[in-house]
């Protein structure tokens, strides 16, 4: 098993995040950088097989910010930071869902695969998409596989979450709410019927927004 990055074990990294829940200082702040620097080299590395492939269209990489990392860690407490699946992270896009089944099991038959799992039939807060955790290098980095309509869908669930935060999380206005929901479930819908929506499917919510502002 390979050396966790930084030269810290998992118990180290571990205890690191359990410090970062109680309060963040100057010098744990430090140590959470460097862990995370460690994760740009497999991202690289995992977005360049993608590439390689040739499947989906890519929509994206990143390595999560360091307050993002510790929100997490201080919203749920079960989870351990040498364990924390989604620190780097990438994007694909599929033109429909059929392209989407595609490219899930082409995922799962190429990597050394950590975890997959698919959230289409039952959203979280609406959300829509297949991911899979890719293990490289000891490490992970998780592959989110979203068709368009899911992709215009998260765009605006992330428009609406910058005036309102809980929206991310099923809470927030109730007017949004419901329509992101039922947006999401109109827009699954034609998925599955692999047919275009209508160019207004979505002014219901891009009005609700445009007051948010």
């Amino acid at each position: 098993m390979a050396t966790p990055p930084a030269g810290l074990s998992r118990r180290q990294i571990d205890r690191l995040g359990d410090r970062l829940r109680a309060g963040v200082t100057l010098e744990d702040r430090d140590i959470l950088d460097t862990y995370r620097d460690a994760f740009f080299g497999v991202l690289l590395l995992v977005t360049f097989d993608l590439g390689r492939l040739g499947i989906g269209e890519s929509d994206g990489g990143r390595v999560k910010r360091p307050e993002s990392v510790i929100a997490k860690l201080q919203r749920d407490s079960r989870i351990r930071l040498s364990r924390m699946q989604d620190i780097a992270g990438c994007r694909l896009v599929a033109n429909d869902k059929a392209e989407q089944d595609e490219i899930y099991a082409r995922l799962q038959e190429d990597f050394d695969i950590y975890r997959a799992y698919d959230i289409r039939e039952s959203p979280h807060s609406g959300y829509r998409a297949v991911h899979v955790v890719v293990r490289r290098d000891d490490k992970f980095v998780e592959v989110q596989v979203r068709t368009r309509n899911q992709r215009r869908w998260a765009i605006l669930s992330e428009q609406a979450t910058a005036y309102d935060s809980a929206v991310k999380y099923g809470g927030g206005d109730t007017a949004i709410r419901q329509a992101l929901d039922a947006l999401s479930d109109s827009l699954w819908a034609y998925d599955l019927a692999g047919e275009t929506p209508p160019p207004d499917v979505a002014d219901a919510v891009e009005a609700l927004i445009a007051r948010m502002r």
